[in-house]
Formats: C-alpha cells, structure tokens, sequence
C-alpha cells in the first residue's frame, strides 16, 4: 500500500503515520526553508533528534511494530511524507 500526506509539526513531537505489522520505507521531506526538523523514536527532541535539514528529503526504512517521530525547532512546520508498505 502507498500512502501520502502533509503534517504541520510544531515543537512538540509528533507520529508519523502511525504503525504497521509490515517493514515500511517512508520517505520524508521538510518542507521549510528557515526551520530544521528532528526526527527519531517516541523520545526524540531537538536535542537528541536526528536533523533534516532545510528543505531535504530522507528516506527511511521502518520495521514492523515501530514508529518514527518527529519535532521542529519552531511551530507550525510544514512536512510531506511518503509511506510504501512492503508485504
């Protein structure tokens, strides 16, 4: 299954997509020119977040049961995603 969609993110973390019982590649994008995004598990903070960078894209590959997460370093940050569920 393909799934899309936009996120606004603020500064407090945030699923993404929730979960699946698949591994799922998702793919990332920030959508902002002037704010970082942080991505990681249900703990992530600017601190300890893995950075993508001004408007970068990253793609990630998700094992069953797991979520990733995200925050921004400022409020209403715009964030695209592509989810791709592997049978």
């Amino acid at each position: 299954m393909i799934s899309s969609g936009t996120q606004i993110i603020g500064t407090t973390r945030s699923q993404i997509d929730g979960n699946s019982v698949h591994w799922v590649s998702l793919t990332i994008r920030n959508n902002e020119d002037t704010k970082t995004l942080f991505i990681g598990n249900s703990s992530v903070t600017i601190e300890n977040g893995l950075p993508i960078d001004k408007t970068s894209t990253q793609t990630f590959e998700i094992p069953p049961g797991e979520s990733l997460y995200m925050v921004s370093d400022s409020g209403t940050h715009s964030v695209s995603w592509l989810r791709i569920e592997h049978d």
